[in-house]
């Protein structure tokens, strides 16, 4: 679930469609990233029969709690600006969460689990393509020039389990005062 983005050109591409769509089912999200269009929103579908949610875009203004109902209207959640938003849920459920991207530009895309990905409509010149992969924040990119016709590129994001995985932080707070010092009042 890389994010692959096409930048740098001077032509205007409009979005694939007024919505990114996704959907909860079993307590998860069907993705992990999320990539819109500034001006898109992203509809949050339920397919449980039962389960409610109540998803939200961490990092953009609210006005409402919205509720996704079993089998109901999608939740529109709408980002206020482009950047790197959240999506979690209100209700105690931690592990839904899903990375949201959005882009100035309309040519990304997120790739499956063999790591493909499609981009389309962008125009012939010279542009940048750069790939992130989220869970490790981890980047590759490249100039290029696109031509008429099929163009292909395949760029690498290198995973290293020693250096990749991040291993909780030791705990800052001493486990005994030192010499001289008040312990802190209780509250």
């Amino acid at each position: 679930d890389a994010l692959v983005a096409v930048t740098g050109y001077q032509s205007y591409v409009p979005p694939s469609g007024p919505a990114q769509k996704l959907t909860i089912h079993g307590c998860s999200l069907s993705r992990r990233t999320v990539v819109a269009t500034y001006g898109q929103r992203i509809e949050v579908s339920n397919l449980d029969p039962l389960e409610t949610y109540m998803p939200y875009l961490d990092g953009a203004a609210t006005g409402a709690i919205l509720v996704a109902i079993p089998r109901g209207d999608a939740v529109r959640l709408y980002p206020n600006e482009p950047g790197h938003y959240l999506i979690r849920d209100q209700l105690p459920k931690e592990y839904l969460t899903a990375d949201v991207f959005v882009l100035a530009y309309a040519t990304h895309d997120v790739t499956g689990l063999d790591g493909k990905y499609e981009i389309t409509g962008i125009p012939v010149g010279p542009v940048e393509v750069n790939a992130m992969l989220p869970a490790t924040n981890k980047s590759s990119g490249q100039r290029l020039e696109i031509k008429p016709g099929d163009n292909t590129l395949d760029l690498t994001l290198t995973f290293d389990a020693k250096t990749d995985l991040k291993k909780p932080a030791a705990d800052p707070t001493p486990t005994a005062a030192p010499k001289g010092a008040k312990p802190a009042p209780k509250k």
